[in-house]
């Protein structure tokens, strides 16, 4: 569905004066509350420039020890990243004494997230996450083989991935994230704009409703005020978008945004 709106177009106001009203309105929202003043377990001294006597004020706490559950929430985590990010998880699930499962790209043999997790897989034919990482269906084949109960995407790759979200829950593995509908909403500039008015939070002033005929958003544009922003809402990277200054270049703006975003 998503793939299917590549053409919706949706108007932005981009007017100084608006975008700031805007922003008054979220701060007089909030309520402000001024932090107290530490208070001091001794007395203040100065520091003389020769340090020779200092008076430590508040000592830091001992750290924390790691956590370690009795029962810990998922029995295994198969972890479909790699690199830092990967080391990252297998390390906070070691405090948490759960088993970690690496998969390993032909490119990443020897790298260091594979010699800390518990079991490792090869994954894919080639180097490229495309044909590795990115390779959806035989990252939850292997989670299900080796008995993991959970998957932890890390971030990029299949982090954003709402079939493969689906693909986890109706497998019964655990998708370390958001739920699929959550990724879907936020995944188009449409709908998570749509959400975030529902819920209240203060948004640009614009347009992004289903009529897309050319004039009638036009009309939209000249309602919201020059200038304003047109973006497609299935764009990306700064493409199939454009800041129109005036309605005659509004024409020309959005059949830009309309082609770049095919």
């Amino acid at each position: 569905e998503f793939f299917t709106k590549k053409t919706h177009i949706f108007l932005l106001a981009t007017s100084k004066n608006k975008i700031i009203q805007m922003i008054r309105t979220y701060l007089s929202r909030l309520q402000y509350h001024r932090p107290p003043p530490p208070i001091l377990t001794k007395p203040l001294h100065h520091i003389h420039r020769s340090l020779s006597t200092t008076t430590t004020i508040n000592p830091p706490k001992q750290p924390l020890s790691p956590v370690s559950p009795s029962s810990p929430p998922f029995s295994k985590i198969l972890i479909a990243n790699r690199g830092e990010i990967a080391c990252r998880i297998i390390r906070t699930c070691q405090k948490l004494n759960i088993p970690t499962v690496a998969l390993v790209s032909p490119a990443d043999t020897t790298a260091l997230h594979a010699t800390l997790a518990d079991e490792i897989y090869p994954i894919g034919t080639g180097p490229e996450p495309s044909r590795s990482y990115l390779l959806a269906s035989d990252v939850l084949t292997i989670a299900t083989q080796c008995g993991a109960s959970a998957i932890h995407p890390g971030y990029g790759f299949l982090s954003e991935n709402a079939p493969f979200a689906t693909s986890c829950k109706d497998a019964g593995v655990t998708f370390i994230g958001p739920s699929p509908e959550a990724i879907r909403a936020m995944g188009s500039k449409k709908e998570s704009k749509e959400l975030m008015i529902r819920a209240g939070v203060p948004c640009t002033p614009g347009y992004h409703g289903a009529e897309q005929d050319a004039a009638y958003l036009k009309d939209r544009a000249e309602e919201i005020g020059y200038p304003v922003l047109i973006k497609a809402v299935a764009g990306g990277g700064g493409k199939g978008m454009r800041i129109v200054r005036s309605p005659r270049e509004f024409l020309a703006s959005l059949r830009s945004c309309q082609s770049e975003s095919l």
